[in-house]
């Protein structure tokens, strides 16, 4: 009899649990008239930013936020805006909550992302921005490249040239990745390497 009653108190919580979490999921869904009014601003937003004029685009995109905090796309062209007036701290900032709230063009973000992490010097973040960039868009010589910037930058050079030698096999006429070549092979006692690299630099 006391096993039945404490099995009914039970089951009585995870029914109102259940209940609980369900009403707290449906509060969390923008309602249909939030959602459109937040899509009419944000691409208010969109004309601003095609015209250049960076910070009117980041007013709409934050009155857009405002009303629908769990918006993606607005978080990502507020970032990219930021970036563009080189508010880089802020743009990382949207950049986060854009992939965090599912935006569906990961790569854009890593893409924007490991570079300004690199300008503020967040090495392990930008090291992680490239290698995901790369996973994703493996023939891109842009995150080889910068996962060989992170390495140099490091004074990992021998890593640094694994990633350089990638970044060549994928774009051969790129001058600044031989440089770079040199750079590295110098510091690691390589003279003809390095001179082989600064020849075709």
């Amino acid at each position: 009899m006391r096993r039945t009653k404490y099995l009914n108190w039970f089951m009585y919580l995870m029914l109102l649990l259940t209940l609980f979490s369900l009403t707290a999921n449906v509060q969390a869904q923008p309602r249909k008239k939030d959602l459109e009014k937040a899509r009419k601003i944000a691409r208010q937003g969109d004309q601003f930013f095609n015209q250049k004029d960076y910070r009117s685009a980041i007013n709409k995109y934050a009155e857009a936020i405002a009303v629908v905090p769990q918006f993606p796309a607005a978080h990502f062209w507020k970032g990219y805006a930021h970036y563009y007036l080189n508010e880089y701290d802020q743009s990382l900032t949207d950049l986060d909550l854009a992939l965090n709230q599912g935006f569906d063009k990961p790569l854009e973000i890593y893409r924007l992302r490991w570079f300004l992490n690199y300008q503020v010097k967040n090495y392990d973040a930008a090291l992680n921005d490239a290698q995901e960039g790369a996973k994703l868009d493996p023939n891109n010589a842009i995150y080889n490249l910068a996962i060989g910037d992170v390495y140099r930058i490091r004074e990992s050079y021998r890593e640094a040239v694994d990633y350089y030698k990638k970044a060549v096999q994928q774009d051969s006429k790129n001058a600044d990745v031989y440089y770079f070549l040199a750079v590295c092979y110098a510091n690691l006692g390589e003279s003809e390497q390095q001179g082989l690299s600064a020849s075709e630099a």
